[in-house]
């Protein structure tokens, strides 16, 4: 095993022997590549404060205790370190191990957010290798803008009611681009009508809240497999 978190039962359980039992990713069925350490890694690690925290606020990742654990943090910053040193190389990793385990997507920033390197990582794959779906998870405007267009990569930009003045700040340079909204603890009333996916806080959608742009991880008691049969996020163009 190199340095990214593959969500597959074998590579996984693979993972954990070598890393004292850190799991590294959650879409079943593609490579999960967490490489910026989160917000709440940030505080467990103060030495390492160079690094901006992002906004995670409502996070699903918060709600558990995996991404605190050393393991996991070494994890992250061997990728980080990794993509900053080399993005054309860790372009050619991530891709390598796309290839070896036969996934079916690429997902970004499982925890984390884009940097510039990372960016770089992204277009170089477009480039290299086009019909490979890409799933670039992100709520920075600058950077959001710096993904190119390419057929199979996707942008999602992540939106809450504290920050819906971001989507007006994007340049984009691709139409492979969708928002979503994220509900907030105790929030009701309706999602912004522009947004294409919606996230109710811990999965659970306020009452009396509904439509097709709700995402079917809120209304299924068993996930497993949900991001691989919809495919809404990296394979449609519906959206």
């Amino acid at each position: 095993m190199r340095h990214l978190g593959i969500d597959q039962h074998g590579p996984l359980q693979e993972a954990e022997a070598e890393d004292g039992g850190a799991p590294d990713a959650i879409a079943t069925g593609g490579v999960s590549i967490f490489i910026e350490p989160c917000h709440r890694q940030i505080h467990q690690l103060p030495d390492r404060g160079h690094l901006q925290p992002i906004d995670c606020v409502w996070c699903h990742l918060l709600r558990g205790l995996w991404i605190t654990w050393s393991a996991s943090i070494a994890k992250q910053y061997r990728n980080l370190g990794s993509c900053k040193a080399d993005p054309i190389a860790f372009a050619k990793l991530v891709l390598e191990d796309y290839r070896a385990m036969k996934l079916t997507f690429i997902t970004w920033n499982g925890a984390g957010d884009l940097f510039e390197e990372s960016v770089q990582a992204i277009n170089q794959i477009s480039e290299m290798a086009p019909n490979v779906p890409q799933w670039v998870r992100t709520r920075k405007p600058a950077l959001a803008g710096k993904i190119r267009r390419s057929f199979r990569t996707w942008v999602h930009f992540s939106l809450d009611r504290d920050s819906l003045d971001r989507a007006k700040q994007i340049d984009w340079r691709t139409d492979r681009h969708f928002y979503s909204y994220q509900y907030a603890p105790g929030e009701t009333g309706p999602y912004p009508d522009f947004v294409s996916v919606v996230f109710g806080h811990d999965y659970k959608m306020p009452e009396g809240v509904d439509g097709p742009e709700v995402c079917p991880l809120n209304t299924n008691e068993d996930i497993k497999d949900i991001c691989e049969g919809c495919r809404r996020c990296f394979g449609r163009t519906d959206l």
